[in-house]
């Protein structure tokens, strides 16, 4: 896709250290409106691009840094090069569906009450979160599902590790929320929840 950009970083001797990729996305609606299924904002701005509508916003996927690299500011600079690449586009901003990094921590707390968690010095509790207030993002909602994982019993076995013998709530390695399994479908459901940030450049 036009405007699709992949950023990394590379430290001493040429090793991965981070990795952000972005999409391009056309927005112009209020912003707390915005479809919270990633799935569906990526299939959107692919009509968009078939369609030539131009982008006005530049929407960041992921930004990932390797085990190694992290506390080095190797995400500072990652976010950095997201907001340049959408400067040089002359975008309005940059949209970013963060996954608070200590929330799995937290799993059975709702998403709307740990995104506005505070620390002893007043600034956001979780890592990530505050990094993004920080660097001059703005949190304007929170998601329960960004994204959704389906999966058999047995699918979840060999992610997990879990038996799931009945009906109910799990607690999985690793995650922010609990999965739902329902025996009767036999399908287990998980829904990462996110924080919604925007970095505004115009």
């Amino acid at each position: 896709m036009k405007g699709s950009k992949n950023i990394s970083l590379a430290c001493e001797g040429k090793n991965l250290a981070g990795l952000g990729f972005t999409v391009p996305l056309f927005y112009e609606g209020e912003l707390r409106e915005i479809e919270d299924d990633l799935s569906a904002l990526i299939l959107k701005t692919l009509v968009q691009d078939k369609q030539k509508i131009s982008p006005n916003r530049l929407l960041a996927l992921s930004a990932v840094v390797s085990e190694e690299n992290k506390g080095k500011g190797a995400s500072a600079l990652i976010l950095k090069a997201m907001k340049e690449k959408a400067l040089e586009k002359k975008f309005k901003s940059v949209l970013l569906p963060t996954r608070p990094i200590l929330k799995y921590k937290y799993p059975l707390i709702p998403i709307k009450e740990y995104a506005f968690w505070k620390n002893e010095q007043g600034e956001p509790f979780d890592p990530w979160t505050r990094l993004h207030s920080r660097l001059g993002g703005k949190n304007f909602k929170t998601s329960e599902c960004c994204i959704e994982i389906k999966g058999s019993s047995l699918k979840w076995q060999e992610w997990t590790g879990l038996s799931l013998l009945s009906i109910g709530d799990y607690l999985i390695p690793g995650g922010l929320s609990p999965m739902r399994y329902d025996k009767t479908s036999d399908i287990g459901f998980y829904r990462m929840p996110c924080v919604w940030t925007e970095y505004p450049l115009a």
